[in-house]
């Protein structure tokens, strides 16, 4: 099996119709077995960056939004300098 765009199309629509004879072929192919790590990482990384980036681009769910920790309004900075409250204090007569 040489590695080239038309065999990878071809191991990619295997890999997704018939998984365990895409992992087959790959293997009955005689690659070297760091050859066969390096494609691993390869391809983990690959899906690593592709889940992200959905992630990015399509926000999160309401899932992964009711998961999220609620945020007390001390920890939110929204004011950029602190206000002194005691100068608009009434004096109580």
């Amino acid at each position: 099996m040489n590695l080239n765009v038309q065999s990878l199309r071809v191991l990619v629509a295997m890999t997704l119709s018939d998984p365990a004879n895409a992992a087959r072929s790959v293997i009955a192919a005689g690659y070297r077995r760091d050859i066969l790590w390096t494609l691993l990482l390869l391809v983990s990384i690959a899906n690593a960056a592709l889940v992200w980036l959905s992630n990015a681009l399509t926000g999160p769910t309401p899932e992964q939004m009711a998961q999220l920790p609620i945020l007390e309004l001390a920890d939110l900075h929204v004011v950029e300098k602190p206000v002194r409250i005691d100068k608009y204090r009434v004096p109580i007569s």
